[in-house]
């Protein structure tokens, strides 16, 4: 996906947002049996999901994930938005926040909702600032 950005041209801006764990299949620490006997998700450390491609130095995006490298994100019950979408969505529409504003309340909304065992992850390469509402 971000190698086909370096061919969308240098007048815009890219911003991809994934909610999504980043923790690697392959490592055996994937998964662990809960007291319960339910399999439930551990942090693994590995690639899943890193970026390794070099943007254009004329582009401008934002790469928002929607937890640190080499952790999981963490849900709600079945058929109710994750932490990191439920806390997007109280916080989008608020008028005349920058990008980084937006995530950084975000931020405190998932640390606060997970103990601080979920934390979204941000890149930025902007040359001006970006509102979603202004």
């Amino acid at each position: 996906m971000l190698k086909d950005l370096n061919r969308s041209g240098s007048d815009l801006l890219n911003i991809i947002i994934l909610d999504a764990c980043r923790a690697d299949k392959a490592n055996d620490t994937w998964k662990m049996k809960a007291s319960n006997e339910e399999p439930c998700l551990k942090p693994a450390f590995g690639k899943a999901l890193t970026s390794h491609v070099r943007m254009p130095n004329e582009s401008q995006f934002a790469l928002i994930f929607s937890s640190d490298p080499g952790t999981v994100s963490f849900g709600s019950e079945i058929g109710e938005n994750s932490f990191f979408t439920s806390a997007l969505l109280n916080h989008l529409d608020k008028r005349n926040l920058r990008l980084e504003d937006v995530m950084g309340e975000v931020t405190k909304e998932i640390l606060k909702k997970s103990s601080k065992k979920q934390r979204p992850w941000l890149h930025l390469c902007l040359t001006e600032p970006f509102y979603f509402n202004k």
